[in-house]
């Protein structure tokens, strides 16, 4: 089975969100071929490992604009050099943009 691999890979992911993180290269660090690791990623977690790591980001931008960080700080906190990319990627996981989000945390 590959389920220990596979968690070892999704706690990797999680303690390293804000780096530059690469399905080859969480792949090779398991020994496992990209194309091969990208399948049973997805069938793991029912998403895709860009998708998965997204919306772990995504979280993490979240709780760090209800604790008053500024948009594009929270962004290259979480991993995102690119504010438009990382405005985009939080509109379509949470529904709003960070900006709005952070102001309705705050209330």
């Amino acid at each position: 089975s590959n389920e220990p691999t596979l968690k070892q890979a999704i706690d990797f992911v999680h303690r390293h969100y804000a780096e530059n993180l690469k399905l080859g290269t969480i792949a090779e660090m398991f020994h496992y071929n990209s194309g091969y690791f990208g399948k049973i990623f997805r069938n793991y977690t029912g998403d895709s490992f860009r998708t998965y790591l997204d919306k772990v980001r995504v979280r993490h931008a979240a709780e760090l604009l209800s604790k008053g960080v500024k948009v594009n700080q929270a962004a290259a906190m979480v991993g995102y050099p690119n504010s438009d990319y990382f405005h985009a990627k939080f509109k379509k996981y949470m529904g709003t943009s960070p900006s709005r989000y952070k102001r309705g945390s705050s209330d």
